[in-house]
């Protein structure tokens, strides 16, 4: 159950900024509305997001991590923060050569 570049963005953002609307998965995530719906609808298939609907806007339905979709989106965090760490550490050394 692999997951695309996109997926793991919408998982890093709602991890982030919480339950929201595909709507605002466009524009928090800078992700394309074809993008978002194909990701969603990834996502729902392995289990790892829900839709609720929202009575407050709409017909909208909110889209929100399952508890496997938090702890994926926590272990990404994790290794998002790892890399960046890797990263200093790397400039760090070559700015000394």
């Amino acid at each position: 159950m692999p997951l695309d570049e996109t997926e793991c963005r919408v998982l890093l953002t709602l991890l982030r900024e919480g339950p929201m609307p595909k709507s605002y998965l466009i524009s928090k995530g800078k992700i394309s509305p074809n993008a978002v719906q194909h990701s969603v609808s990834g996502l729902l298939q392995k289990g790892l997001v829900h839709e609720k609907e929202e009575r407050s806007i709409r017909r909208a339905k909110i889209i929100d991590l399952t508890i496997f979709g938090r702890k994926a989106a926590e272990m990404l965090d994790q290794i998002e923060g790892q890399i960046g760490e890797a990263q200093k550490h790397v400039t760090v050394r070559a700015g000394q050569s």
